[in-house]
């Protein structure tokens, strides 16, 4: 009996040192931004990330996913390309305000083959894709409204080493965006009220453009507007430019329609598709609203009208407190 009672003992020991040293030395669990900086070779390396707790710190990395992360599964993938949706200091692309942190952009495309080795020794995988007919070097997208439009990043990441960069929320005509307070730090992410603030689309073509082809990514101009007018006039401006892709942002109000997004019912949705759809001839990404009640309803309403690939998605709505004032913190109420 003292013979079990010692081994009981013992055993009890053993535990209490080891939940001892587990409390001590707890396991370091790697973040989004750890992982990101240690990303096997041949992914886009996001530097200055402290931790998935920081990046309202280091907001450079934010509008880069660790979509790419995932690339050694690409081929179970069914070609799903990436980026961070919006979670970002700029809420450009929904017209007003919206919930960060939350989204993320997904575009279907095609996966290119392993790069496997060679007789000198292994080689850097293919991580290409291919999206309705545009090749990315890679899956990693800057989303629109996180990224600018490229160049003011370069000196913090290696911007040729993404595969697609998006601009900006750009309209027909410059936007100064919102009035009051555009930013609130919460613990998961910034809530955001950009209003679309751009410089409009001539002066983009102008000035942004040339300098974003230059960068090497696939550059991804976004396409937002107010009326189908200006939707469908700033869709024929970016026609006649070298932009690869149109991404197309149908979460902007419709001001003909009560302020309504375009993209929360799929009548709407097709009407505005199918009128860009017609103005070029250019692939066409439709990035879609998390907002709409029915979004694969909108989803299959945008494709049926032209839309080539479909992005995952926009910001989400949310809503900030001045507990001190009993006031909203934007001017706009909502985000």
């Amino acid at each position: 009996m003292k013979n079990l009672n010692a081994r009981a003992a013992n055993r009890a020991n053993s535990v209490e040192r080891i939940a001892s040293g587990i409390v001590s030395n707890p396991p370091v669990i790697p973040s989004v931004a750890d992982i990101a900086v240690t990303a096997p070779a041949g992914l886009p390396r996001a530097r200055g990330v402290r931790s998935a707790q920081g990046v309202s710190e280091s907001v450079p990395s934010a509008g880069i996913s660790a979509a790419g992360l995932l690339s050694s599964a690409a081929p179970r993938a069914s070609g799903v390309a990436a980026s961070c949706g919006n979670s970002s200091p700029s809420a450009s692309e929904s017209g007003g305000a919206a919930a960060t942190g939350a989204g993320a952009t997904a575009i279907a495309g095609d996966i290119g083959s392993s790069g496997g080795a060679s007789p000198d020794g292994p080689t850097a995988p293919d991580l290409s894709v291919t999206i309705a007919g545009v090749r990315l070097a890679n899956p990693v997208i800057a989303a629109s409204g996180t990224f600018g439009y490229g160049t003011e990043y370069s000196r913090i990441v290696d911007i040729a080493s993404l595969g697609g960069i998006c601009s900006k929320g750009l309209t027909l005509e410059a936007k100064p965006g919102n009035t009051g307070r555009r930013l609130v730090e919460t613990p998961s992410g910034l809530i955001n009220s950009i209003g679309l603030e751009n410089p409009g689309i001539p002066h983009f073509i102008a000035h942004e453009l040339p300098r974003m082809l230059g960068l090497g990514p696939v550059a991804i101009a976004n396409l937002s507007g107010s009326t189908m007018e200006t939707y469908v006039e700033g869709a024929r401006l970016l026609d006649a430019t070298a932009i690869p892709m149109i991404e197309l942002n149908i979460s902007c109000p419709n001001v003909k329609a009560g302020g309504m997004a375009w993209g929360l019912d799929e009548a709407s949705a097709g009407t505005i598709v199918a009128a860009v759809r017609a103005a070029t001839k250019k692939p066409l990404i439709v990035k879609l609203s998390p907002n709409a009640p029915f979004l694969v309803a909108v989803a299959r309403a945008a494709v049926d009208s032209g839309a080539d690939a479909l992005s995952l998605v926009n910001t989400f709505q949310s809503f900030s407190v001045d507990i001190e004032r009993a006031r909203p913190v934007f001017d706009n109420v909502t985000a």
